[in-house]
């Protein structure tokens, strides 16, 4: 879509649901998002979402400050995310479960399911506006 029509896109939401072109964007990129953070590799992302992945590879570098992942990981860190939310469980965790993964990418992969987490609370009021 090109940008004068998500800008008339993102003027509609606002006026009609007062919903910031900001919080559309986050909706907009949610799927994408939800995919990385479950461990998605770009490659798959792109597929999944008939997206170019230079495209998928932005969106993630913008909302959540990462390029994306270059292979699959072996679980959905997001899954295990909202089990043990707290760090040194979700990383002992993950090294049981993928132990032939590098701790950086556990660590990693925590930063970027808070980040997501953070997104989805910002975004979450809207969704529950739009089904009252």
């Amino acid at each position: 879509m090109d940008n004068k029509v998500w800008e008339d896109v993102q003027k509609i939401y606002l006026e009609k649901f007062n919903i910031p072109p900001k919080i559309l964007d986050l909706i907009a990129c949610d799927e994408v998002m939800l995919l990385c953070v479950s461990g998605l590799s770009n490659q798959v992302i792109s597929q999944h979402v008939e997206q170019d992945e230079e495209y998928i590879k932005s969106i993630l570098k913008e909302f959540l400050g990462f390029e994306g992942w270059q292979f699959d990981l072996d679980i959905n860190p997001f899954f295990q995310y909202t089990k043990y939310k707290q760090y040194d469980s979700f990383i002992s965790n993950f090294a049981v479960l993928s132990p032939a993964t590098e701790e950086f990418i556990a660590q990693k992969s925590f930063n970027l399911c808070r980040k997501f987490e953070k997104i989805r609370k910002e975004i979450e009021p809207y969704y529950a506006s739009a089904t009252t």
